[in-house]
C-alpha cells in the first residue's frame, strides 16, 4: 500500500505522540483522523509528594503502635478529660441549685465518722464471724494509708476534693470496673508498713476500696500504666513536690517519712494536696488541680478552732465576675487543689488569712528560674540556696512548654509557661493574659503583696 506525501507526513507525527487512524469512508476512500496521545512519562512532583506523605503516615502509625502514646496524643486525650470533667461539674451545679463544685471539702463535722458519704472510708478488712456463713466487711477508720495518727483530722476522715465528689456521684468505680486491691503485697516495702498494725498493712484480708474515693497512689503503684481515670491527665506528673528543697535537692518518695506530719504545715508528708503536704507521685498520671478559691470548708475546718464558724462555704455561679476568664482546673504535679484558701469575712484573723491566701496562691503559680537537668532529670548545674521551690503547675505538654486550663464557662485553653501569676492576672506593671485566678468575685484581684504597689 502506498501512502501519499500527506499521509507520510501524518505518519511522521506518530513519532511525536500523535496516533493515526485510517477510517474508510462510504466511497471507499481512506480519511485520516488524528488524536493526541501523551507519551509515557515519569511521576509528577505532586504524585511523588503524595507517595512520600503516605509513607510518612504509615511510619508514624507503626511508631505509634510500637512506642506508646505520643505527646500530642496525651495532650488531646487530656483535653478531652477536661471537657468530660466540665460536663460532670455542670451536672453537679445543676443538681445543687447553681452551686459550683468545691475544690475541697471536710465533712467530718457534718457526717462524723459514719461510712457511706464521699471520702468516708478508703479501706476495709474481711472478718469471719462464728455462726455466719460468710465474711463481714469492717471498714478501717483511717484514710491515711501510711500512718494512723489516732486523730480523725490527721487520718483524713471525711476529707476530699472535687475529684472524689465526681467519682462517687457519677459511679465511676463501677463504670470503670475498678477492682479492690489487696493491701500489703504490692507496697514499696511491706515489711516497713507492718510496723503499723492499725494502718493499711492489715494482712491478706484487707483491701483498698474505691467506692467512696477516687484512685490514689495505692492504685497506680500496682497498675502504673492505667490511664482510664477521666479525672486525671493522660500525661504523667513531671516532678514530686516540691521540685527542690531549700538546698536545691530534688525531692523523692521517702517511705520513712511518707504519711507523717510534715515539718512545715503538719499535713501528711508525700500525700497529694490538699490532704497532704504535696504529692510524691512523679511519673504517675498527672493531677488536675482545682482553684482553691472554691474551697468549701468552714473556718472551723480550716483553722481547727472549735470556736469559729462551722458553716461550710459555697459559691454560686452568679457570684463569679467573669466565668469565661476564671480558671477552675489546671495541670499540677502537687495534688488536686492549687492556691490558698480565701479569707473568711468576719474572722478575727481576717487580714492574716487574706495575706496567707495571696501569698500561697502566688507561690503556687510562680515558676522560678529552672535548674539544668540531663535527660534522666538529674541536676547537672548548681542552684543558689534561695529556698524551697513552691511551684505546683506542671507544664507537661510540648516538651515541658505548656499546660492546660479549664475555665468556668467550660472552654479549655492551652497556656504556655509563665514566670509569675501576674503574667496571667495582669497588674499595674503587666497587662497579663486576662486570666483570673484570685478574688473571682471581684472585678480584679487586689492583693496586698502585688508588685509595683496597689493597682
Amino acid at each position: 500500500m502506498r501512502f501519499s506525501r500527506r499521509f507520510r507526513t501524518e505518519l511522521d507525527l506518530v513519532r511525536f505522540g500523535y496516533m493515526l487512524y485510517l477510517v474508510p469512508s462510504k466511497r471507499g476512500k481512506v480519511h485520516s483522523m488524528k488524536h493526541l496521545e501523551q507519551q509515557p512519562r515519569g511521576f509528577t512532583l505532586t504524585e511523588v509528594m503524595v507517595v512520600i506523605s503516605v509513607i510518612a503516615i504509615l511510619v508514624a502509625m507503626v511508631l505509634y503502635v510500637t512506642s506508646g502514646f505520643s505527646d500530642s496524643d496525651s495532650f488531646v486525650r487530656s483535653k478531652n478529660h477536661l471537657r468530660q470533667i466540665n460536663q460532670w461539674a455542670q451536672g453537679y451545679t445543676n443538681a445543687h441549685n447553681g452551686r459550683i463544685l468545691p475544690s475541697q471539702f471536710d465533712r467530718l463535722n457534718e457526717a462524723g465518722s459514719e461510712v457511706g458519704s464521699v471520702a468516708s472510708r478508703k479501706a476495709y478488712s474481711l472478718t469471719s464471724v462464728p455462726g455466719q456463713g460468710g465474711d463481714v466487711v469492717q471498714w478501717i477508720e483511717n484514710n491515711n494509708r501510711y500512718n494512723m495518727q489516732g486523730d480523725p483530722v490527721l487520718d483524713l476522715i471525711g476529707r476530699g476534693t472535687w475529684a472524689d465528689i465526681l467519682w462517687v456521684e457519677n459511679n465511676l468505680n463501677e463504670k470503670l470496673g475498678m477492682p479492690d486491691i489487696k493491701i500489703g503485697s504490692h507496697m514499696t516495702d511491706s515489711s516497713y508498713y507492718s510496723q503499723y498494725p492499725d494502718s493499711w498493712a492489715g494482712g491478706d484480708r484487707s483491701y483498698r476500696s474505691y467506692k467512696y474515693a477516687a484512685p490514689d497512689r495505692a492504685y497506680y503503684e500496682q497498675f502504673s500504666s492505667w490511664e482510664k481515670n477521666p479525672l486525671r491527665s493522660v500525661a504523667d506528673n513531671s516532678w514530686n513536690y516540691p521540685r527542690w528543697d531549700d538546698s536545691g535537692n530534688q525531692v523523692d518518695f521517702d517511705k520513712t517519712r511518707v504519711g507523717l506530719p510534715d515539718s512545715m504545715d503538719l499535713r501528711p508528708a508525700g500525700l497529694a494536696f490538699p490532704s497532704g503536704s504535696g504529692a510524691w507521685q512523679q511519673n504517675m498520671p498527672g493531677f488536675f488541680a482545682a482553684n482553691n478559691f472554691f474551697d468549701g470548708r468552714s473556718e472551723q475546718d480550716y483553722s481547727g478552732d472549735l470556736n469559729r464558724s462551722s458553716t461550710d462555704r459555697e459559691w454560686a455561679e452568679g457570684q463569679i465576675h467573669a466565668p469565661a476568664r476564671s480558671m477552675y482546673l489546671v495541670d499540677s504535679f502537687a495534688g488536686e487543689t492549687v492556691g490558698g484558701t480565701p479569707a473568711f469575712l468576719g474572722s478575727p484573723t481576717y487580714q492574716t488569712q487574706l495575706q496567707n491566701y495571696y501569698q500561697d496562691t502566688m507561690e503556687s503559680f510562680s515558676v522560678p528560674g529552672d535548674l539544668i537537668y540531663d535527660i534522666d532529670k538529674n541536676i547537672i548545674s548548681d542552684r543558689p540556696n534561695d529556698g524551697v521551690c513552691f511551684q505546683e503547675i506542671d507544664f507537661r505538654y510540648n516538651g515541658g512548654a505548656s499546660c492546660l486550663m479549664l475555665f468556668l464557662d467550660g472552654h479549655v485553653s492551652q497556656e504556655d509557661a509563665w514566670s509569675t501569676i501576674w503574667d496571667l492576672e495582669g497588674s499595674n506593671l503587666n497587662t497579663g493574659r486576662n486570666i483570673r485566678i484570685m478574688d473571682l468575685d471581684k472585678r480584679k484581684a487586689t492583693p496586698l503583696l502585688q508588685p509595683g504597689g496597689s493597682p
